[in-house]
C-alpha cells in the first residue's frame, strides 16, 4: 500500500533529502551565494536562545523555516551554467533568471544534464506521496474530524449570502433578514479531538477558512444574548453542559447536529420581531 511504500522509505528519503540540503548550504557558505547560508547559519545558531522549547537540532518543527534557504542554496548548486557568469564588474551576465544565483566568476556546478530534474521530480514526487499515505493513515485511523468540518460546512452554507431574494429575481424586493450570529463556546477547550488540537481554535479557523465570522463566549455571555436579544438567528457550537444548561433552562435552542462532546445548536428569531 501507499501508507507501507512510504513508510518503509522514510528513514532513507529523509536522510538523503538532509543530506542534499545541508550540502548544498555547505557549499553555498564557501562558495557563494553566501546570503541563504548566512541566514541559515545564523537561525540555527540563534535558535537555542530565543526558543526554550527548542531542544535538538534535527526537530523539524523548529528548523522548517530552513527549507526556504535550503531550496534556494540548492537551486545556486544546480543552476545550469549558461545562466552562472558574471563579468569583471560583478554583473550577471545574460543566462536568464537563475544567473544571480550562481558564485560570481564560477559554473553552477551540478547544472549539467538531467540531475536537477531528476532531483526536483525526487523531492516533488515523495512529499507528495508522503502527504497522500499520511492522509490515508489518519483517515482509516478515524483521526479526521469530519463532525466539525460538517458543522463547518453547514454553517457556511446556511450563512451564504444566496437567498430567497436570488429566487425571486430583483424586481420583487427582499423582506429583511434576521441577523445571524455564530458562538463557539469556550467550554468545548478540554475536549479531546480525534485529529488532536483545541476545538475552540479549530472550529474558529474553519470558519474563517469559509468567509464565516465566529465569536468565542462562555455560558454566561451566551445567556445573556439570548435573554436579550430576540432579533438574531443564533448558532452556537457548544459543549454538552453548556448544551444541556441551556436546553433546561428554557430557551428555545433545537439541536441540529450532535458529536462526542459537542453540539450545534439553533435559536430561531422570535416571529414577534
Amino acid at each position: 500500500t501507499l501508507v507501507g511504500l512510504t513508510d518503509g522509505l522514510r528513514p532513507l528519503v529523509s536522510l538523503a533529502i538532509a543530506g542534499l540540503l545541508l550540502a548544498a548550504l555547505a557549499r553555498a557558505a564557501l562558495r557563494g551565494p553566501t546570503l541563504p547560508a548566512a541566514l541559515a547559519w545564523a537561525g540555527i545558531a540563534i535558535l537555542p536562545l530565543v526558543n526554550r522549547n527548542y531542544q535538538s537540532f534535527y526537530d523539524m518543527r523548529y528548523l522548517g523555516f530552513l527549507l526556504p534557504l535550503s531550496f534556494v542554496a540548492l537551486a545556486a548548486w544546480l543552476a545550469p551554467p549558461t545562466a552562472a557568469a558574471a563579468d569583471s564588474q560583478g554583473r550577471s551576465a545574460p543566462g536568464g533568471p537563475m544567473a544571480w544565483l550562481a558564485p560570481s566568476g564560477r559554473p553552477a556546478g551540478l547544472g549539467s544534464g538531467r540531475l536537477p530534474s531528476l532531483l526536483l521530480v525526487a523531492l516533488v514526487g515523495y512529499s507528495l506521496l508522503s502527504v497522500a499515505a499520511y492522509y490515508q493513515r489518519e483517515a482509516a485511523a478515524g483521526r479526521s474530524n469530519e463532525p466539525m468540518i460538517a458543522a463547518a460546512d453547514r454553517l457556511a452554507l446556511e450563512l451564504a449570502p444566496v437567498g430567497p431574494a436570488a429566487a425571486r429575481g430583483a424586481a420583487e424586493p427582499a423582506a429583511p433578514e434576521a441577523p445571524e450570529q455564530i458562538f463557539i463556546d469556550k467550554a468545548m477547550r478540554p475536549i479531546k479531538l480525534e485529529g488532536g488540537g483545541d476545538p475552540v481554535r479549530a472550529f474558529g479557523q474553519l470558519l474563517r477558512l469559509r468567509d464565516t465570522p465566529s465569536q468565542v463566549s462562555d455560558l454566561d455571555e451566551l445567556r445573556w444574548f439570548l435573554q436579550n436579544d430576540d432579533r438574531s438567528r443564533y448558532w452556537i457550537l457548544a459543549a454538552d453542559d453548556t448544551a444541556s444548561a441551556l436546553l433546561g433552562e428554557g430557551f428555545a435552542l433545537r439541536s441540529l447536529q450532535q458529536a462526542d462532546g459537542w453540539q450545534l445548536l439553533l435559536r430561531q428569531p422570535s416571529p414577534s420581531r
